[in-house]
C-alpha cells in the first residue's frame, strides 16, 4: 500500500520554543505526539533565512544556487518534490498562508491544486484565495466567517481535499503563515489569544501554542479519522528561525550602515535562532521517540522522503537521504550552506558556511567577515577574526579552513542555472506581496 505524504512548513518557528525540543514555558503537545512517534532532528540548518529560497530549498532538496530561486524575483528552476510524486502516481495538493510562496514564483510546479492569497492591504481581511488547477490559474470565493482575517487559514479545506482525494497517495504542503509576525491579529479577532498572556516579542509563544492546538490539533485528527495517520509520512518543520532580541542591531560588524531600527529585527541574519529550524519525521518504517545528533539540513528532506517511498530518481540533490542515520542517532555531515542575497530587506548580501564546531559568516555588501566557535561560544558573541588570542587551533589550520570556506562561498557565487527574472507586471506583484508581509517597505 502506498504512503501519503503530508508536509507542514511553519513560518519563522524557532526549535527553542518547542517543548519537545525542552523549551518550558509553553506545552504544544500535538507537535510533541508527532515527534513521540518519530525521529525527530536537534540541529537541522536552512538553507536560507529568507522564507522564498528557504522554501525552494525544502521543496527542491537543493541548495538556491541550484534551484535558482537566490532571491525575491526569479523563479524556481528545478523539478520539485510534487512533480516527482505527480509522475508517481500521486494526487497533489497545497495549501498555502504566505502570499510570497506564489506560482508567479514556480512554487505550484506539480501540484494539482495550489491554493494562495493574492495580495492584499497589509493587515487586511483576504476572502479570496487564488487556486491554480493544472495550469489554468482561477479567483476563487471562500465563504466570509469569523477567523479568516489575514493569511490563509486552511486546514478545513486541506482535510476536505484529502477526503475527496484519498483513493489515491497524494502529497500535501501545507504552509503554516500565522506563527509569523502580524499573525497574532487574526488570533485577537478570534479570541484565541488573550491580551498581554505571553506578550513578549508579538506573542510569539502565543502563537506557537495557538497553531498547535487549533491548527495541527485539527490536521491530525483529521488524518485520524481519516483512518490515514498511520500510513502517510508526516513532516512538520520551518522555513527559519528569528531573532527574538540576541543580537539587537546594530549587530557588531554587521549591519552598522543598514537603516533597521527594530530591537530585534526578524529573520535577517545568519545566527543559530535564524537559522535553526524545527523538523520532525513520522512514518510506519521509522522508530518512535529517536532524536538525530550533529548537523541535519533542510535539503535533506526530499532525499530521505523519496527513500521512505522506495522511489529511485535520476535527480541530483545537494542533500542526501538522512534514513542511514537514523538507528545511530547521529549524522556525520559535516557543513551546511546558507545564503541569502535579497539584501533589500538583509544587512546587506549573506553567506555562511555552519559546521559542527564553527560558524563562518560573510557579509558581501559591506566586505565583513564572522567567525564564531560554536562550542565554546553559542551565543556567537565573539568574533574570532577580531578575537585571535581565542582560537584554540594554529594558524596554519586557520587560514586552510578559512581558504576553503572562502573558496565553497565564491564558487556557490556563480554555481546555478543561467538567471531568469520575472517580467516588470510580475514584479510588481512579488513586491506587492512582500510589502504586505512588512518585508519591503
Amino acid at each position: 500500500m502506498s504512503k501519503n505524504v503530508v508536509l507542514i512548513t511553519l513560518d519563522e518557528v524557532r526549535p527553542d520554543h518547542l517543548s519537545c525540543y525542552g523549551y518550558e514555558r509553553i506545552q504544544t503537545s500535538n507537535i510533541d505526539g508527532v515527534a513521540k512517534e518519530g525521529v525527530r532532528l536537534e540541529t537541522c540548518i536552512t538553507a536560507s533565512n529568507f522564507t522564498l529560497p528557504s522554501h525552494a530549498s525544502i521543496l527542491t532538496g537543493s541548495y538556491p544556487p541550484s534551484h535558482g530561486l537566490r532571491e525575491a524575483y526569479t523563479p524556481i528552476q528545478k523539478e520539485t518534490l510534487a512533480e516527482i510524486l505527480k509522475i508517481h502516481g500521486y494526487l497533489t495538493a497545497a495549501f498555502i498562508g504566505n502570499p510570497a510562496l506564489s506560482s508567479k514564483l514556480n512554487f505550484h510546479r506539480g501540484f494539482d491544486y495550489f491554493e494562495e492569497h493574492p495580495p492584499v492591504d497589509r493587515y487586511d481581511g483576504a476572502f479570496r484565495v487564488e487556486v491554480a488547477e493544472g495550469e489554468n490559474i482561477a479567483l476563487h470565493q471562500v465563504r466570509k466567517a469569523k477567523g479568516e482575517t489575514f493569511g490563509n487559514w486552511w486546514v478545513r479545506r486541506a482535510v476536505e481535499w484529502i477526503k475527496n482525494n484519498r483513493s489515491r497517495p497524494f502529497f500535501v504542503w501545507g504552509h503554516i503563515f500565522d506563527t509569523h509576525r502580524i499573525g497574532e491579529k487574526r488570533m485577537f479577532y478570534n479570541g484565541w489569544i488573550k491580551p498581554g498572556e505571553l506578550s513578549e516579542f508579538d506573542y510569539y509563544d502565543a502563537k506557537i501554542k495557538c497553531v498547535d492546538e487549533r491548527f495541527i490539533g485539527e490536521l491530525l485528527n483529521g488524518l485520524k479519522e481519516l483512518d490515514l495517520y498511520d500510513n502517510t509520512v508526516l513532516i512538520i518543520m520551518s522555513d527559519h528561525g528569528t531573532n527574538l532580541g540576541e543580537h539587537p542591531i546594530p549587530m557588531g560588524t554587521f549591519g552598522e550602515s543598514w537603516g533597521c531600527t527594530s530591537p530585534y529585527p526578524e529573520h535577517c541574519t545568519m545566527y543559530e535562532h535564524d537559522i535553526r529550524v524545527l523538523c520532525i519525521i513520522k512514518d510506519r518504517d521509522l522508530p518512535q521517540g529517536k532524536v538525530i545528533e550533529g548537523i541535519t539540513r533542510t535539503i535533506d528532506i526530499v532525499p530521505t522522503v523519496l527513500e521512505l517511498l522506495d522511489i529511485n530518481v535520476p535527480v541530483k540533490f545537494d542533500g542526501t537521504s538522512l534514513i542511514p542515520y537514523v538507528e545511530r542517532g547521529e549524522s556525520p555531515i559535516e557543513e551546511a550552506y546558507i545564503e541569502t542575497l535579497f539584501e533589500s530587506r538583509n544587512p546587506g548580501c549573506l553567506q555562511a558556511i555552519r559546521t559542527k564546531k564553527y560558524k563562518f559568516i560573510r557579509n558581501l555588501t559591506h566586505g565583513v567577515e564572522a567567525l564564531y566557535d560554536l562550542e565554546n561560544d553559542p551565543r556567537e558573541v565573539c568574533n574570532l577574526l577580531y578575537n585571535v588570542e581565542n582560537f584554540t587551533i594554529s594558524l596554519e589550520e586557520r587560514q586552510t579552513l578559512l581558504y576553503n570556506w572562502r573558496k565553497k562561498m565564491n564558487e556557490m557565487l556563480i554555481k546555478g542555472p543561467p538567471e531568469r527574472k520575472v517580467d516588470l507586471a510580475v514584479k510588481e506583484e512579488i513586491t506587492k506581496r512582500l510589502r504586505q508581509l512588512g518585508y519591503l517597505d
